[in-house]
């Protein structure tokens, strides 16, 4: 149930439509899409006015009435538009389709009665008793065709359709009570090589797409699949491969790697000419083939630049080749759908300064005509991802109209939602971008808690800003909630580092207390629950001592460590470790496999680098000499062909030791992670790792 703020709102423009005594609502009793709009308009009107409008099924003469109607004419306005007009002393909304009609509702409230929809819990509705409004002729159109902003805040489907958002990928193709009840989205429904293809046709992690008999093999799961679904004109069916940068290289001939998945896909698309398919372009299938012919009618292109700087726009220099891939493939089809990124997976609660960046991609999509759709991933897993109200508001509205200036949306998001501290979060916004703008971080979708715009005296700027709006909203306990949900980001960030901050402890409370007042936070990473974060945070942590491969290095320059909270953790626990450089380790068991240790180099600094591990073996009591030559850790560089393993008998003594994982070239974009393995035995009670380091080779022997 939302909360409703009210304030007094008192406007007067010249006559046309005027509503004072009686409120009148007039739809075509047949429809079940004007049905509910009407009930909604009702429920807004009596909110702002005290009075409940009447819902009447035809028109009536010296009573000013708001028609509610779907256009005859196909083709009037572009599908999901729709138009608000004065005629006579009539206020007519007129939908293209079903969304069109609660858009127009929506939108008219907001635009011309003042409320605002600001989030799935939270809005802002003014009260009035008398408003007459001016001549109107309003026509509002979608720029693109597919929007989605994948938050969890904005799972809810009624929250979406008043911000004009349509796409369902994934849980939320899943239909909803209230899809039963209003019009339903455009569901988004993705089908990997893997779920069509199985163990079969397997070629260096990934599938041979150019294979006859893998192709056939797709086309008939698929099939068998959709018989599952009801699919709608409009829904889409996208073809992925795995999630890996690594391709098979047969039949290539001098051409990109992305050719073979797309005869893969056009197949698949050729044989089911009654479906929409978008074919992925991502990692290695990014880069259109140099020679194809037009798409088939029915397949366009779902294109991912996850390797972009997000902190900077794609026609910067550090991302033109991501946008030239993109102006490519539109050489081939006239139909491409834009998935990009707005938070950081390695934590979702972490500042990501990347809306002004944003803006600019959105209104350099628009200009390109074959962009017909935008996915936007956020934190989708959880509630409380940095900002997730405030994006889901402010990009809705510029999914819809990407010529909107952000400044102006994030202000007036920002006054309703904040209240009195309205200009301390734009500030914090502002300063935050000026922040990651003056440093040399890359943001990528895994952003270490140790980039340098997050260094201790960033963030306690940071912090004092939203402190002196927090002093603000003392006796406004919405607004308060939602400034002290700002803090999260700054809060957990100190925590997991061990920062030296002479008001820890209170950090420490203020975080926890923020966590139980939201139950709905349910993870603080990507595939990590949340409470694992509640047990680090109550380590001690201490100062993390020296690499003897080091000492004489200069760190953040010469060689750089990150500690096991920075570490993609699966299956794995953190732990009190006394022997650990900063007193806690990661830890798994020895019995499994799992890649549990990992660090993605996506962000590794320019340069060649050895990598380190330090690592230590617990080994079960009934050990014996024998077992000397078991495994007790595999290692590598993924996906490059870099691998190796260590022996028990180097893990004896029980102590820490520095194993060296391999050398690697960083201006050669041929590696995307390290991991590191137990060995799946019984020999192996628990693998420990306590950091991953790394030495510039060309500095080490200066």
């Amino acid at each position: 149930m939302f909360r409703i703020l009210t304030f007094l709102l008192l406007s007067t423009f010249i006559h046309a439509f005027d509503f004072s005594d009686k409120i009148v609502i007039v739809i075509d009793k047949k429809d079940k899409v004007l049905k509910n709009a009407a009930n909604d308009l009702s429920f807004y009107m009596e909110n702002i006015t005290g009075m409940k409008p009447e819902i009447l099924t035809k028109k009536t003469k010296n009573i000013d009435a708001i028609i509610l109607e779907k256009l005859k004419k196909k083709n009037q306005i572009k599908d999901d538009g729709f138009s608000i007009k004065t005629r006579d002393n009539h206020l007519i909304i007129s939908g293209s389709n079903d969304n069109g009609v609660y858009y127009g509702v929506y939108y008219f409230l907001e635009h011309y009665l003042g409320c605002k929809f600001l989030s799935s819990h939270f809005e802002y509705i003014p009260k009035f008793s008398k408003k007459t409004l001016g001549f109107i002729d309003d026509v509002q159109e979608p720029r693109f065709d597919y929007r989605e902003i994948f938050i969890a805040e904005s799972d809810d489907w009624v929250y979406a359709l008043k911000n004009r958002l349509n796409g369902r990928l994934g849980h939320r193709t899943v239909i909803d009570d209230a899809q039963k009840v209003y019009s339903k989205g455009i569901n988004l429904y993705s089908f990997s090589s893997y779920a069509l293809m199985h163990e079969d046709f397997m070629c260096q992690g990934q599938y041979d797409f150019l294979n006859k008999d893998a192709q056939k093999k797709a086309s008939k799961t698929l099939t068998k699949e959709l018989t599952q679904y009801m699919l709608k004109d409009s829904d889409y069916l996208m073809l992925a491969h795995e999630d890996r940068n690594s391709f098979c290289h047969d039949g290539l001939k001098n051409e990109y790697p992305s050719s073979t998945f797309l005869e893969y896909t056009s197949f698949l698309a050729t044989k089911n000419p009654q479906y929409n398919f978008l074919s992925q372009s991502y990692l290695w299938s990014r880069k259109p083939p140099k020679k194809i012919s037009k798409l088939p009618k029915n397949l366009g292109v779902m294109f991912s630049g996850i390797e972009a700087n997000f902190a900077k726009p794609l026609n910067d220099s550090e991302n033109s080749m991501i946008l030239q891939d993109i102006k490519d493939w539109g050489k081939f089809t006239d139909e491409i759908f834009i998935w990009h990124y707005i938070t950081n997976f390695g934590g979702y609660m972490l500042p990501f300064p990347n809306l002004y960046a944003l803006d600019k991609d959105l209104k350099t999509f628009s200009k390109l005509p074959q962009i017909k759709g935008l996915f936007l991933q956020g934190s989708y897993e959880t509630f409380g991802g940095e900002l997730a109200s405030l994006r889901t508001w402010v990009f809705a509205k510029l999914l819809w109209n990407p010529n909107l200036e952000l400044d102006m949306l994030i202000k007036e998001f920002c006054h309703y939602y904040y209240g009195d501290a309205s200009d301390e979060v734009q500030l914090y916004i502002k300063t935050l971008h000026q922040f990651i703008g003056e440093s040399d971080d890359k943001l990528s979708v895994k952003t270490s808690i140790n980039a340098a715009y997050l260094n201790p005296k960033n963030l306690k700027r940071l912090d004092e800003i939203l402190s002196d709006g927090l002093k603000k909203v003392e006796n406004s306990p919405e607004h308060k909630k939602h400034v002290l949900a700002l803090f999260s980001g700054i809060d957990y960030i100190r925590l997991l580092r061990g920062d030296s901050v002479a008001s820890i402890e209170t950090i420490k409370k203020r975080f926890k207390a923020f966590l139980l007042d939201n139950p709905n936070i349910s993870a603080f990473a990507e595939g990590v629950k949340i409470d694992n974060i509640v047990n680090i945070i109550d380590l001690d942590r201490k100062h993390a001592n020296i690499p003897d491969e080091v000492k004489g290095l200069k760190k953040d320059s010469q060689w750089f460590e990150y500690q096991e909270y920075t570490l993609k953790l699966c299956c794995t626990d953190l732990v009190a470790d006394s022997e650990a450089s900063d007193g806690v380790s990661a830890r798994m068991r020895g019995d499994q496999e799992d890649w549990g240790f990992g660090l993605s180099l996506l962000n590794l600094p320019k340069g060649s680098w050895d990598l380190y591990a330090s690592v230590k073996i617990e080994l079960f009591d009934d050990f014996n000499i024998l077992d000397n030559r078991k495994m007790a850790l595999l290692y590598g560089i993924y996906p490059t062909i870099i691998k190796g393993a260590s022996l028990v008998g180097q893990f004896t003594n029980n102590k820490y030791q520095n194993i060296k994982i391999g050398s690697l070239d960083s201006t050669i974009p041929n590696a995307q992670s390290v991991w590191l393995s137990p060995p799946a035995n019984d020999v192996v009670k628990h693998v420990y790792v306590d950091r991953i380091f790394m030495v510039r080779k060309i500095d080490k022997f200066k």
